[in-house]
Order: structure tokens, then C-alpha cells, then sequence
């Protein structure tokens, strides 16, 4: 049932945080809700097997924050310096709720982390919260309205893909030093992802 529960809660926590992510710069989140859950679980299912090897757990933020940056770069078609911008700040707004929350409920993060029951907990209040704060915020417009369209640079499309193929190279190395087979099709069946939107001519958005 472990991994069952792993995935639950960890949809419900990169749900939240890509949410809040997309309101913040005014994007509606409901309007690409099935892309955003299967790059979610295709994320979570490769954290899943990088946190049963220790020795690979650090991989597992930089790896979610790739996939939030591709999947806003293709599915959602914003400028790479917006994609960028959309998860650092998103990031960093859902890391300090979730704090505040662990503080408030838990007493600290390392309470909130001593068990693995109360490590769900924190994911679902979390989830909670940060779900009806996106809601207050785009209902009542706050946000940023930033025109990323005035940063997007020339062959920025080739340059994404290329760090795509680059990221799933790298990843794929890695993963095949430590003998991580099952690990492999996960970044594959993401990449294939990536690249459908990526490839889509302009037209179809």
C-alpha cells in the first residue's frame, strides 16, 4: 500500500504546487488539468524509485523542477525565461506555505517529517490550502500579467527540445550506472510527452 499512498499524496501535493504556479502569472489551471496530472504522476512514479535509492534522492528536486519548466514551456506554449520564472517563484511561494504550515500544525519541518503518516498529513493540508489560496487568487485577479511573449528568443522551440533530449540523455546515464532499469521508460514516456506538445504547430494553440 506504500507506494499507493506515496502517489496520492504526492498528486495532491504537485497538483497544488503547479496550480499555485500558474495562477500566480494568471493561468488557469483547471483549462490543462490532464496534462498537468500525467506529467504529475509520471514525476512522482520516477521520485517514487529515486527516493528507494538513497543515493539518488538528491536528483529528485531538480528533476521535478524540469519537468514543471518543460511542461509549461510546451503544453502551456510560455517563453522558456517564463517557464523558468513560473516555477521558481511558484516553487518558492508553495516551499514557504508549506513551512508555515508544518510550523503552525507540527511544530516544525522535522516533526512534520518523523513519520511517514504525518509526512501525508502535511501534504494534504498543504494541498488543501495552497488549492483555495490559487482559487482566492485568480477569482479576484491578483497575480502577474507579465507578456513573456517579449522574452521569447529566436529557435527558443529547437533550444527546449534540445534540452529535452539533453535531459533524458543525462538522466538516462545516470540511471544506468546505478542499475535503475525501470527508471528509464518513466523519463522516456516523459520526453514523448514533452514532445508531442512541443512539436504542435502553433495553430492548434
Amino acid at each position: 500500500m506504500e507506494p499507493l499512498w506515496f502517489m496520492v499524496f504526492s498528486n495532491l501535493e504537485g497538483i497544488a504546487w503547479c496550480g499555485l504556479c500558474m495562477v500566480i502569472f494568471r493561468y488557469k489551471p483547471l483549462e490543462y488539468f490532464w496534462p498537468i496530472l500525467t506529467v504529475v504522476t509520471i514525476m512522482n512514479l520516477q521520485s517514487f524509485l529515486l527516493r528507494n535509492e538513497l543515493e539518488l534522492s538528491y536528483m529528485v528536486p531538480a528533476i521535478n523542477v524540469i519537468f514543471f519548466v518543460l511542461l509549461f514551456a510546451t503544453v502551456l506554449r510560455v517563453p522558456l525565461f517564463g517557464a523558468i520564472s513560473m516555477t521558481v517563484v511558484g516553487l518558492i511561494s508553495f516551499v514557504l506555505i508549506q513551512t508555515v504550515i508544518a510550523i503552525l500544525i507540527f511544530g516544525s519541518v522535522a516533526s512534520a517529517q518523523a513519520s511517514t503518516v504525518s509526512g501525508y498529513q502535511l501534504q494534504a493540508i498543504t494541498a488543501l490550502i495552497v488549492g483555495a489560496i490559487s482559487w482566492l487568487l485568480y477569482y479576484y485577479g491578483y497575480g502577474f500579467s507579465y507578456d513573456f511573449e517579449n522574452a521569447r528568443f529566436r529557435y527558443e522551440r529547437t533550444t527546449v527540445i534540445f534540452i529535452m533530449v539533453i535531459f533524458m540523455v543525462i538522466a538516462t546515464i545516470v540511471l544506468y550506472l546505478n542499475d535503475l532499469w525501470i527508471n528509464i521508460p518513466l523519463f522516456g514516456a516523459g520526453l514523448l510527452f514533452f514532445l508531442r506538445y512541443a512539436n504542435k504547430k502553433e495553430r492548434d494553440y
